[in-house]
C-alpha cells in the first residue's frame, strides 16, 4: 500500500499525481531490468526511459483514462503500488509540488529479500542496504524478515 502526503498544494499544473485505473490487474513494466541513467533524457523520468521497461513494447497507457488527483497541503491518497501512477511535469514558474510517498508492508513480507549482498539495484543503479530498516507503525512483528525500527 501506497500512501502519497501532499505537503504543499498539489495542482494539474504543479504535477498532482494521476493514476490509470485498473492497471494494479496487470504488470506492464519489468522494473527489474536494468535501463541506462542518461542526465540528458527528457522524455523519461529523472534520466530513465520507462519505455525500456515496457513488457509489451507496443502497449500505449490511454491519457484519456488517466485520473488526475489535485490536492490541498495536508490531504492523502492511498493506493496499490502495483496501480500505473506519477505526474505530469511542472509547468509553473514559481511553484513547487512537495509530497512524501510511503510503503506499507504486512510483517510477513521480506522487504528486498532477493538482496543477500546487502545491495538494491534498481534501473541500473546501486543503493546499499546496510542502513535500511523498516518502521513497525503497529502490532507485533512475529516473522523477524526485516530489520526493524520502532517510530521514535
Amino acid at each position: 500500500m501506497t500512501v502519497w502526503f501532499a505537503f504543499t498544494e498539489a495542482t494539474r499544473e504543479t504535477a498532482c499525481l494521476k493514476v490509470m485505473p485498473k492497471t494494479h490487474r496487470t504488470w506492464y513494466f519489468d522494473e527489474k531490468r536494468n535501463i541506462e541513467f542518461d542526465p540528458s533524457q527528457t522524455s523519461g523520468f529523472y534520466g530513465y526511459d520507462f519505455e525500456k521497461l515496457k513488457i509489451d513494447p507496443n502497449w500505449k497507457p490511454d491519457e484519456e483514462q488517466a485520473l488526475h488527483f489535485p490536492m490541498q497541503a495536508g490531504q492523502v491518497i492511498m493506493f496499490t503500488s502495483r496501480l500505473l501512477h506519477g505526474s505530469n511535469p511542472n509547468t509553473t514558474k514559481d511553484k513547487t509540488r512537495m509530497g512524501l510517498a510511503i510503503r506499507y508492508v504486512p510483517t510477513d513480507v521480506k522487504v528486498y529479500s532477493n538482496h543477500p549482498e546487502g545491495k538494491f539495484t534498481h534501473f541500473g543503479e546501486i543503493f546499499p542496504l546496510d542502513k535500511y530498516n523498516a518502521v513497525l507503525v503497529s502490532g507485533k512483528d512475529t516473522y523477524g524478515h526485516n530489520r526493524i525500527t520502532r517510530p521514535l
